[in-house]
This record gives C-alpha cells, sequence and structure tokens, in this order.
C-alpha cells in the first residue's frame, strides 16, 4: 500500500526521493512521480492528488526547485493550487539551490555563493578531494596507523 507520493518537478527530484526512500527501507510504501519541469508538475498535481483513490488515501509531498522566487509566496501559492479536501495530506518542499549544490558535493558553487565561511576553508578544494580525503579516513578506521609518519 501506498502511504506518500512524492511528486518532483523533474527525474533529479524523483531520484533523490527514492534513494531517500531506499535508505529508510520504505520503497514498498512510498511512491514517486517526476513531472517534466515546474509547470508540468503546477498543472498536473493538484489533478492527481484530488481524484487520487484508494482505501486510504495517502499523504504528499510536492517536491518544486524555488528557482530564486521569494519562497513563502511561491509555497502559498502552490499550497492554493491543492484540493481542499486534500490540504492535510499535502506538504510543498521547495528545493534551494545552493541545497542541491550541498547535496552533489559541489564545494566551489558554495563557495561562490557565499555559504562557506573562514573556518571551512580546510574543506576539500575539489570533488575528487573529498573522495580521496574520505578514502583516508575510512583507511584510518581499518587501519589505524595508516597516514601516520
Amino acid at each position: 500500500m501506498t502511504d506518500l507520493v512524492v511528486l518532483a518537478e523533474e527525474p533529479s527530484g524523483q531520484i533523490i526521493a527514492e534513494c531517500i526512500a531506499e535508505k529508510l527501507n520504505l520503497t514498498d510504501r512510498i511512491l514517486c512521480l517526476r513531472h517534466e519541469g515546474k509547470s508540468d508538475l503546477e498543472q498536473s498535481f493538484p489533478r492527481k492528488i484530488g481524484h487520487w483513490r484508494g482505501p486510504r488515501p495517502p499523504r504528499f509531498i510536492i517536491m518544486r526547485d524555488s528557482d530564486g522566487a521569494e519562497c513563502l509566496r511561491l509555497k502559498a501559492r502552490l499550497l492554493s493550487l491543492v484540493p481542499i479536501s486534500a490540504s492535510e495530506r499535502v506538504k510543498i518542499r521547495l528545493v534551494i539551490q545552493e541545497l542541491e549544490s550541498w547535496y552533489l558535493g559541489d564545494l566551489e558553487a558554495l563557495r561562490q555563493a557565499g555559504l562557506l565561511s573562514a573556518a571551512d576553508r580546510d574543506l576539500p578544494q575539489a570533488k575528487g578531494d573529498f573522495e580521496e580525503s574520505r578514502r583516508d579516513r575510512e583507511r584510518q578506521a581499518v587501519v589505524p596507523e595508516h597516514g601516520r609518519p
């Protein structure tokens, strides 16, 4: 039985939602549906939510990029599209662009956005450096003397 339906703006949102569901061991209870952009999502989610049938209606999460919009205004507009009968079962989640960069490990994008402070200067300069640092930490956990002179 589907307990949660995630309506994602695009394929990357669907992939992230499915990965999280898998990590939480909930793949049999969550359905992730992708759309072909924000227009497709906004035109179809009210209809999908309003016409969903089943013995127990699921909860819905609508995932959409903020695309630089004022978040409170955008969220209010999206909530106004939700059928009143389902409003207590729907959550709107705006994906902020910097959060995507963080999730994907694009540290240079975070630096350019001004989101890394002076305390973060020791972070790797590139994703390859990060991967090497992670591998070193994993090796040290298994073989504590690894990396010591």
